[in-house]
């Protein structure tokens, strides 16, 4: 590359040359001969030879001191106090110097080729982002600051300067190691922040006054208290028109004359008026005078305190003790000073201490036991052991009786203290007179005594109450008594869970006849809470142990004095067994109304037999009672045969009749024997027959005459009678009837009725 260029070189100065040749004349060139041409050419040759050996060494020369300079240069750029980067559009690292290499804790050649953003810290990366974009969008040097993480090193705050080459393909940047500028300037902030939040929390400002040209300036804190902005007027007359008008003329000569006249220290409490919201504010002002070298005042500096806080406080300290002093004075209390082992009980005292004792001040520090010899003599030894004590404990508390003027003991509350704990040589103690305390707490005992009897009485009363009862809060429906009675009858005591919303789920309650929770709006318990009495008898409940009761409710509200219901009472009683009972008479009166209907319907049947006897036995007697006389006895024979069958076949009826009767009351047996089941159904027909005759209703008998069954005979035959007789009455005239009997299954015989009716 390098003999290219030199080869280029000279080709450009040998045409520099020729063109300076061809532009001179050819009257300049002289004549020659052939050998002083040759000698001419030689030297000229000669020439040239030196000419090209100082140019190779002039390029030698040339090549040494680049090389030299581009060692020095590679020094400076590698060992510069600064981070060099070559960056690409995409922020890989193409190349760097070993300080980068450094500052990014990793060798020069590992970081090649790496993205430079993976060694910024997350909170600065889009910084870093936005900066690389701006460099190579812009084109021009950029600036930012990020925080680089190294490994095993402690976070970096750099310093970046880049712009972007010609070409647009990369970036050149300058990484400055910053840390410590911003360590301290963070430190200084911080410091700032801190003098300016003790100045906040103190309430704290700084002024400074040039007494030359009559201006100040103040802290951010002082601009606060005074309520005013970077527009307010800074000069004597704006710090007077913030002064309260009552303080304006006293300052201003405290001012000029005490202070600046006076060569002294500013310190005073004066009020001013709030700009911002012209409210009243005390502050405390407090200057330092600074002066020439001839002793003229010049400058003030100092620093303003917002007091109005402790200026209320102090007005609202003076205004509780007014209140404490008047409260003092109009209680029934006295307060006493006492040494500790003194012979005098009482050195001072002070308070209502003759309306609570009768006693005047001066008659109860006249003599030295006047408070000891006038203790309950039940009570002087337990006070003089606790006084005895005192400087052990430190303090006392106790009651006690005293003998006042009057001759009454009475009774008082005192409380002692040690002023001073260290020195041990007085108290301080107050008397407060609770005598009417103690006779309203001896009324409350009695009281509760009457009442713990009756609560006794009350307990004894529903504990061998052999009813439930059951009583609840109103109005969330929470159990507040439960007798023992309920619990036995209910399975169940007081459920912490139970409310007004849920008392049928959690006891189980149902309405008789259902499984669904008995309905809250029919509940005595919950009509109670509503107002409202109410009776149920209706409701069943389901033990733990799956055993069912029927209750029996008796409900109501429970109203207090002012009329307000707090409470639902409800008692109940086991009705089970009057429930069985009555389901039981309800079952017999069913039954009895059954077989009443049941005797009606056979009496009918009997009715209706015996008439069709009766109607023939009669028509035959009317006949013969008539004709008699007339007929032979060949006419006469018949009609007694068909007086015998009617007499016999009544006689049969009375004889079911009389069996029913036995039945239905019990005194029938069962007497089964065998018998010719045709013969015994024919003798049964009989009256069915003659019946069926009248309306011209033909009976036949399918029954083979060898079959026999064992059965009661009197029972059989009244089935086949009244199966017979129905058949015959619900029959049209001319109708059928057969009478079958078939043999089925094991030893059985199956019997039919069937007709046409």
């Amino acid at each position: 590359m390098k003999r290219e260029s030199k080869s280029e070189a000279e080709l450009t100065l040998r045409q520099k040359a020729e063109k300076l040749v061809n532009t001179k004349t050819s009257k300049n060139v002289p004549q020659y001969s052939q050998f002083e041409a040759m000698k001419l050419v030689h030297e000229l040759e000669v020439h040239q030879i030196e000419l090209e050996m100082q140019n190779e060494a002039l390029e030698l020369a040339k090549e040494k001191a680049a090389e030299l300079a581009t060692e020095k240069y590679a020094e400076l750029y590698d060992f510069a106090p600064s981070g060099y980067f070559s960056l690409s559009k995409a922020g890989d690292i193409n190349e760097l110097n070993l300080y980068g290499a450094q500052m990014l804790g990793k060798e020069r050649s590992m970081l090649k080729k790496r993205r430079f953003s993976f060694f910024v810290s997350d909170d600065t990366r889009p910084v870093f982002y936005s900066f690389l974009g701006d460099l190579f969008s812009n084109k021009i040097k950029e600036t930012c600051e990020i925080t680089l993480w190294a490994e095993g090193n402690p976070p970096m705050y750099a310093h970046l300067t880049g712009i972007a080459t010609d070409n647009g393909t990369q970036c050149l940047v300058t990484v400055v190691d910053i840390t410590e500028i911003t360590l301290a300037r963070k430190a200084l902030q911080e410091r700032e922040r801190f003098l300016k939040d003790a100045q906040m929390i103190a309430r704290l400002g700084t002024y400074s006054v040039d007494l030359l040209h009559g201006k100040w300036i103040s802290s951010e804190v002082l601009d606060l208290i005074f309520g005013i902005d970077d527009g307010f007027d800074k000069s004597v007359e704006g710090w007077v028109s913030i002064l309260h008008p009552e303080y304006q003329i006293m300052m201003k000569d405290y001012f000029l004359l005490e202070v600046v006249c006076g060569r002294n220290t500013f310190d005073k409490e004066f009020k001013i008026i709030r700009q911002h919201d012209k409210e009243e504010r005390w502050v405390h002002g407090i200057g330092r005078l600074e002066c020439d070298k001839n002793n003229l005042p010049i400058s003030m500096v100092g620093t303003i305190r917002d007091i109005t806080e402790q200026k209320r406080a102090e007005k609202a300290l003076r205004e509780s003790e007014e209140r404490q002093r008047f409260i003092l004075e109009s209680l029934p209390i006295a307060i006493y000073s006492s040494p500790v082992d003194a012979d005098f009980d009482t050195t001072w005292i002070s308070g209502d201490i003759k309306d609570i004792t009768g006693y005047e001040v001066e008659e109860y520090l006249s003599e030295k036991d006047f408070w000891r010899k006038r203790l309950h003599p039940e009570d002087r030894e337990m006070v003089l052991n606790e006084f005895a004590n005192f400087p052990v404990n430190g303090e006392a508390f106790l009651e006690y009786r005293w003998k006042c003027k009057d001759g009454q003991y009475r009774w008082f509350i005192d409380r002692a203290l040690l002023l001073d704990k260290d020195a041990r040589e007085e108290y301080l103690g107050v008397i407060v007179d609770i005598n009417e305390r103690k006779k309203a707490e001896e009324a409350l005992k009695v009281s509760e005594a009457a009442l713990s009897r009756q609560n006794e009485l009350f307990s004894l009363l529903l504990k061998n109450l052999q009813i439930g009862v059951f009583m609840v809060e109103a109005p969330s429906g929470k159990p507040l008594v439960v007798n023992e009675m309920a619990s036995k009858l209910l399975g169940r005591g007081i459920l912490p869970d139970a409310s007004r919303h849920n008392l049928a789920e959690v006891y189980k309650a149902f309405k008789k006849g259902s499984r669904t929770p008995y309905p809250p709006e029919e509940m005595p318990i919950q009509l109670g809470i509503n107002g409202k009495s109410a009776h149920v008898n209706d409701m069943m409940v389901v033990r733990p142990d799956g055993t069912e009761i029927y209750l029996e409710i008796f409900g109501s509200p429970v109203i207090d004095n002012q009329g307000h219901i707090w409470a639902s009472l409800v008692s109940f009683f086991d009705i089970t067994e009057r429930k069985r009972v009555e389901e039981e008479i309800q079952f017999k009166n069913a039954e009895l109304q059954k077989k009443d209907a049941e005797k009606d319907k056979f009496f009918s049947i009997i009715a209706h037999d015996l008439r069709g006897p009766f109607s023939g036995f009669l028509g035959l007697t009317e006949i013969m009672a008539e004709s008699l006389p007339l007929m032979t006895l060949e006419e006469i024979q018949p009609m007694a045969i068909a007086m015998r069958n009617s007499a016999s076949n009544l006689f049969r009826l009375l004889g079911n009749l009389l069996e029913w009767s036995r039945m239905q009351r019990g005194l029938t047996t069962f007497c089964p024997v065998v018998f010719l089941l045709l013969l015994k159904i024919s003798e049964s027909s009989v009256l069915a027959i003659d019946a069926a005759k009248t309306k011209n209703i033909s009976v036949s008998f399918d029954i083979p005459e060898n079959i026999e069954v064992f059965a009661d005979i009197e029972m059989a035959s009244a089935i086949i009678r009244n199966l017979l007789t129905n058949a015959v009455k619900f029959t049209r005239k001319g109708g059928n009837i057969l009478v079958s009997a078939k043999p089925i299954s094991g030893d059985r015989i199956e019997i039919s009725v069937k007709d046409t009716g």
